[in-house]
């Protein structure tokens, strides 16, 4: 930082990129998430800008898969370079879970989404949780079961509690 901007140094102590935002963040994934006036920027290591993010609410840098998080309105769904939104803008939650699958609320009510944003359980359930195995344990009106990724039902819902197994062990 130098007179109250901020830019970036090399190793050796060289400014590389001019000390000429209101603020920068660390560099991840090659670019760094800017502010210059009332721009907001995502920039390379060479100071080159690689995204308008201006009137955009963004919560993280672009992942390797290109893809950014976006919140609006507590909404939140993720986006990409051209300012796609890659799922629409109506999740609470969003929040990668194992293997593949991310869980997704919408009011008290949860889902799953696929590796391509697709929803495969439907929001519905109480509570969802993915075991080891792949298996999804699933809660509604306080009974728990077990389903698969497509919302086949292997255990019925009609548990007080199930706890997932380790590799290959039983459920208790």
């Amino acid at each position: 930082m130098k007179d109250g901007r901020f830019g970036f140094l090399d190793q050796s102590g060289q400014e590389v990129i001019p000390c000429q935002y209101l603020w920068a963040c660390t560099f991840i994934n090659g670019q760094s998430y800017t502010r210059h006036g009332h721009t907001i920027l995502f920039i390379n290591p060479q100071g080159d800008t690689i995204f308008d993010a201006t009137g955009l609410h963004l919560s993280s840098v672009f992942d390797k898969d290109g893809l950014a998080r976006v919140e609006t309105n507590n909404m939140i769904s993720y986006m990409n370079r051209d300012r796609e939104l890659v799922v629409p803008l109506r999740y609470r939650i969003l929040e990668p879970m194992r293997h593949g699958l991310r869980r997704v609320v919408i009011g008290s009510k949860e889902g799953l989404l696929n590796e391509n944003w697709e929803e495969v359980i439907p929001v519905e359930y109480d509570n969802l949780r993915a075991d080891p195995d792949g298996l999804i344990i699933a809660c509604n009106n306080d009974r728990c079961g077990v389903i698969d990724h497509t919302n086949k039902v292997l255990i019925p819902l009609e548990y007080d509690y199930i706890e997932g197994f380790r590799e290959g062990e039983d459920y208790t």
